[in-house]
């Protein structure tokens, strides 16, 4: 992922974070990828989490990263990162990509949970909360994105996450998946 990621910035370093919690991408990664100075950094999350993002990162050194908590017309990211969020995203991907005033031109999914099976959502205890868990089949996920004009270049296994659904071990994920999208024209 961070290969690509790599070459996405260094073409052009601007990057839509969906269900980038607080920047947890961001901070990470900067420790492997050097940071272009032009870097536009924007993360998607529900308010409550983008707030909490701005106040951290007000005491951070967060150069070119900051928070939104929509996703409309006015957004016109190069690259989409969407590193472990979408399987808690009521919609589709490929419906929250369409809001986009362009398509960006290139797509870095990782930490996604596929599966040969039919799309079935399952719930994910959190401790605190328990909350709705999309699982989705791969060959739907890839065709949606497809449909919109990109192109499947890389896939990669995860096993360091899995899914064990209890009761359920024909519904088990035994390790999720990346996939690198770019727009075919």
């Amino acid at each position: 992922m961070l290969f690509w990621l790599a070459k996405a910035l260094a073409e052009l370093p601007s990057l839509l974070d969906i269900g980038g919690y607080i920047g947890i991408s961001y901070y990470s990664y900067r420790n492997y990828l050097p940071y272009p100075d032009n870097l536009e950094w924007v993360v998607h999350d529900v308010p409550a989490v983008s707030a909490a993002g701005i106040e951290i990162a007000q005491h951070q050194d967060s150069r070119g990263l900051s928070f939104i908590t929509g996703i409309t017309s006015e957004l016109r990211p190069h690259t989409v990162l969407a590193a472990g969020s979408l399987q808690f995203i009521e919609g589709n991907f490929s419906d929250l990509l369409s809001r986009m005033g362009t398509l960006p031109r290139k797509l870095i999914v990782s930490k996604t949970p596929l599966t040969e099976l039919p799309d079935f959502v399952t719930l994910q205890d959190l401790g605190p909360a328990v909350c709705p868990y999309r699982i989705f089949n791969r060959a739907k996920f890839i065709q949606s994105i497809e449909t919109l004009g990109y192109r499947l270049v890389d896939s990669w296994a995860n096993s360091d996450f899995q899914c064990r659904i209890p009761f359920h071990p024909d519904r088990t994920v035994p390790s999720y998946s990346g996939l690198y999208f770019k727009q075919d024209n």
